[in-house]
C-alpha cells in the first residue's frame, strides 16, 4: 500500500476553516522528477544558447576579417592592373626605340632580349656542394 501524506492549511480568518490535501508518495516523487527534468532542460538550453552566441561572435569576426581580405585583394588587383599597364607602355616604348635605332644605324638585325643562359640542374649542384666540407666548398668558390 502506498503511503499518503496529508497537508493541512489553516485559515487566519475568524471562522478557522481548515483545508486538508492528501498527496501520495508517488505524486511527490513524480513532481520532483518533473522539476528535475525541467531544470536540466533549462540548464541545457542556457548552455546551448551561450554556445550559439559564441559561434555568432566568431562568425562576425571571420566576416570582418573576410571583408578586410577582400579589400586587400581588390587593392592588389588594382596594383597588378597598374603594373600590367606600365609593362605594356614599356613594351611600346621598347619597340619605338628599336625602330629609331634601326633607322639610325641601318637595317641591323637585333638580338632578342632576355634570352636565358646556361641551363643548370640546381638539385644536382646543391647535392654536390653539400657533399663537400665547408673549407673545400669555399675554396672551389674562389
Amino acid at each position: 500500500m502506498a503511503k499518503k501524506y496529508t497537508v493541512m492549511f489553516f485559515s487566519t480568518d475568524k471562522l478557522g476553516r481548515v483545508r486538508t490535501v492528501t498527496v501520495s508518495r508517488r505524486l511527490i516523487a513524480g513532481t520532483f522528477l518533473v522539476l528535475f527534468v525541467m531544470a536540466g532542460a533549462f540548464g541545457y538550453s542556457l548552455f546551448h544558447l551561450n554556445s550559439l552566441h559564441n559561434e555568432r561572435d566568431n562568425l562576425l569576426t571571420y566576416n570582418n576579417e573576410n571583408s578586410a581580405l577582400k579589400t586587400q585583394l581588390a587593392q592588389y588587383t588594382k596594383q597588378i592592373e597598374d603594373i600590367t599597364a606600365k609593362i605594356s607602355e614599356l613594351d611600346d616604348l621598347e619597340y619605338k626605340i628599336r625602330d629609331l635605332v634601326t633607322l639610325q644605324k641601318g637595317n641591323i638585325p637585333l638580338k632578342p632580349i632576355a634570352v636565358g643562359g646556361k641551363e643548370v640542374d640546381l638539385l644536382r649542384e646543391y647535392s654536390s656542394a653539400a657533399a663537400l666540407n665547408e673549407k673545400d666548398f669555399f675554396s672551389t668558390l674562389e
